[in-house]
């Protein structure tokens, strides 16, 4: 997947960040907050969606490979990644170790799709994806000595950092975000 692929994704990246900006410019002119730009009704947030949903994407795709490549695919779905965050890179983010560095851009990726969800309450696909995330925090935490999946525990000092994670098991946090959707108000 990576050899040519690292490519495409930053020409993704790169468009799904020029759509946000101009969208954000289009509103600031004094145009109408009911932006419905990318051929959707939800605008800008399907558009932030879109960028950090594919963040995550190219993240779990780097830490579930396979072990002898693991270093190199880290290294650079990180390249990728960090490039555009949805809050501001964390102080100190060049000086970090890869695991380190990898956390905070999940960390990035959950505040955003978190974020999604709550100015726009009926985007379901957020959701999904915060959950997503939950689960395979395990993974992100120590890409070479997670074995259980989303079963693991995740340290109280990285959980903390995460909406929605608890410092039991993964799956026991990632329950009530998917559960949202099934509440009697939907």
């Amino acid at each position: 997947m990576w050899p040519n692929s690292h490519y495409v994704y930053e020409c993704f990246f790169h468009s799904y960040n020029l759509a946000i900006v101009e969208a954000k410019a289009f509103i600031t002119d004094g145009n109408s907050l009911e932006f419905q730009g990318g051929g959707s009704s939800h605008g800008i947030t399907e558009m932030v969606y879109r960028l950090h949903a594919s963040r995550l994407k190219v993240l779990l795709s780097s830490v579930k490979s396979v072990r002898h490549e693991r270093k190199r695919f880290i290294a650079e779905a990180l390249r990728i990644t960090s490039k555009h965050w949805f809050e501001k890179s964390p102080d100190g983010f060049d000086e970090m170790t890869p695991n380190d560095q990898l956390w905070a851009v999940l960390c990035d990726v959950v505040e955003a799709l978190a974020s999604a969800r709550r100015e726009q309450p009926f985007f379901h696909r957020s959701v999904y994806r915060h959950a997503q995330a939950i689960l395979w925090a395990p993974l992100f935490h120590d890409p070479d000595g997670c074995l259980k999946g989303c079963l693991e525990l995740v340290p109280a000092h990285k959980s903390y950092r995460i909406r929605g994670l608890d410092s039991g098991p993964c799956v026991n946090s990632a329950e009530p975000i998917i559960n949202a959707l099934f509440d009697k108000k939907r």
